[in-house]
């Protein structure tokens, strides 16, 4: 309705009612309020236990993925579980069932995922993780006592242009804290047990003993093969580690690299 007409129409109406116009528009924006709100409940009935019923199957089936990607692949995996004989939905269903929005689709779940086994799992953490946990943090300043030659700092370099991609070499630097002398030695790939071996050789070459290693938070340093090879009686190596992303706490081995 025009502006022109809905000033006629409270014309009208003020002048049958004999109620003041700002009482008639009070009047007349709740009863819109109530049909909206009546619009939504049904809005939100359109989905009954029936739609629920069939939709945590798929759920299930998709390995609980989450409203926006299972809306997605929904019109897929019913023709797919319906082709091969694991899912069949209701005709009536249908319509409503391959309309629903994700946001529909997460709400109608949230009970269930409430109440289903594996609620609030969280991925176990990684082996590499609990060794930071317990490995000595060095900071850039903590090398007052580095008079001695044999305390190192370990870094991996990649020979790959930039692009970490395919297969190529690395490098193995290490330098010695008191006397600057560094050894490069490459590695084929970056495995635990290549930069292991790799280690062990630098070992061999070190015109002095090697009494401490720093390295970086890498898993190919930060590992238990690692560990328990500097904590064996015969090896006696102390193993610490910089602070994530912190560059400057291995500025010895830094400058060596060009990083």
């Amino acid at each position: 309705m025009s502006p022109t007409g809905k000033q006629r129409l409270l014309d009208q109406l003020q002048a049958l009612a004999s109620y003041h116009r700002k009482s008639l528009l009070h009047r007349s924006n709740q009863q819109s309020d109530q049909q909206q709100t009546s619009l939504r409940g049904q809005h939100r009935n359109r989905y009954g236990p029936e739609v629920v019923d069939a939709l945590v199957p798929l759920w299930e089936a998709s390995d609980r993925l989450c409203g926006k990607r299972l809306h997605s692949l929904l019109p897929q995996l019913v023709e797919s579980l319906e082709h091969h004989g694991h899912f069949q939905l209701d005709p009536s269903v249908r319509p409503r069932f391959l309309l629903m929005s994700s946001a529909t689709i997460d709400r109608l779940l949230a009970s269930v995922r409430q109440s289903s086994g594996g609620n609030g799992w969280r991925r176990p953490p990684r082996a590499h993780s609990g060794v930071r946990r317990h490995v000595q943090v060095r900071t850039f300043q903590g090398w007052d006592d580095h008079k001695q030659p044999g305390w190192l700092e370990i870094d991996l370099v990649a020979h790959c242009c930039g692009l970490l991609e395919g297969r190529f070499i690395w490098t193995l630097v290490a330098t010695d804290i008191a006397t600057g002398w560094s050894e490069s030695l490459p590695v084929i790939t970056r495995d635990v047990a290549s930069v292991l071996a790799a280690i062990q050789r630098l070992r061999q070459q070190l015109p002095f003993p090697l009494r401490r290693i720093d390295a970086d938070n890498d898993p190919a340093f930060m590992n238990a093969l690692m560990e328990q090879w500097c904590d064996a009686p015969e090896q006696e190596i102390e193993l610490t580690r910089s602070r994530a992303y912190q560059s400057n706490d291995q500025a010895w081995v830094e400058q060596k690299t060009g990083c």
